[in-house]
């Protein structure tokens, strides 16, 4: 799964949401920058019974100094993602990467020695493997 994390966090950064490493960040989030997203493998649903087809979720959190901020920042994510289809990542080609719901306020972290604000989406992917 965390191949799959490095690959839509690289497509991430492609698409002018951040920087890999300084404000997305993989599998957690550091207590520095406040303002920054996360992506969390979240399992998935069962693989295809008889192709190379795998169906992984991904969590994708935002976070800020306001509630508005971490908004804005989870539907910029949400606007790149949702409804993608036939996306060629790195050495995975997603199909389709759909949203399991809008994003959310979720809650407060704290940042350092700031309170920060979350907000988050789930997003599943219709997810195709490289041939070996």
């Amino acid at each position: 799964m965390s191949l799959l994390i490095d690959e839509l966090a690289a497509y991430m950064q492609t698409k002018g949401l951040g920087t890999v490493g300084t404000s997305i960040f993989k599998i957690q989030r550091p207590p520095a920058p406040v303002v920054c997203t996360s992506l969390h493998p979240t399992g998935g649903y069962p693989p295809d019974r008889y192709t190379a087809r795998e169906k992984p979720t991904v969590m994708i959190y935002a976070r800020a100094a306001t509630p508005a901020a971490a908004m804005t920042r989870a539907y910029a994510a949400f606007n790149t993602l949702h409804r993608l289809q036939n996306i060629k990542l790195t050495n995975l080609f997603a199909l389709t990467i759909e949203a399991s719901s809008s994003p959310a306020y979720l809650e407060t972290e704290q940042a350092g020695d700031q309170t920060a604000h979350l907000a988050g989406f789930n997003i599943w992917i219709d997810l195709r493997r490289a041939s070996s």
